[in-house]
């Protein structure tokens, strides 16, 4: 399996080829003017520098990625976490970072969760799973 210190290069190589762009083509109709579309692969380990918890993607989803005024945004429609890096590769990886903190922390204070709250769990969890 790969992880995502190693699948970022070919993530880049792979949001810029025709065949994933055709592959998420209704995606891109939606996405802001100048952003780019990542393929997120079903099996990717999420194995961050600084962390001892290891997520793995459970299901393929989109993260979006915006020029900004400092950089890149990094977005996707499986929650409302979003992050900045000076390229795409880090912005990547900080949204990577915050939606797997982002899990635990929910997971972690899931019977204090409003009904709403709750719902962006079980969507997160259907995405991604702390290993």
């Amino acid at each position: 399996m790969a992880t995502v210190t190693t699948i970022l290069p070919r993530l880049y190589k792979e949001g810029n080829s025709e065949t994933t762009k055709l592959s998420v083509q209704q995606e891109i109709i939606h996405a802001n003017v100048g952003s780019e579309n990542y393929y997120i692969n079903q099996g990717l380990v999420i194995r961050l520098p600084g962390s001892k918890v290891i997520a793995i993607v459970t299901q393929p989803f989109l993260v979006e990625i915006t020029p900004a005024e400092d950089g890149y945004v990094a977005t996707s429609s499986i929650s409302n976490v979003y992050e900045m890096g000076a390229t795409h590769r880090i912005a990547i990886i900080n949204f990577f970072k915050s939606l797997v903190d982002e899990l635990i922390w929910l997971q972690k204070h899931e019977k204090e969760l409003s009904p709403s709250i709750q719902q962006e769990l079980r969507l997160l969890q259907n995405y991604i799973r702390i290993v």
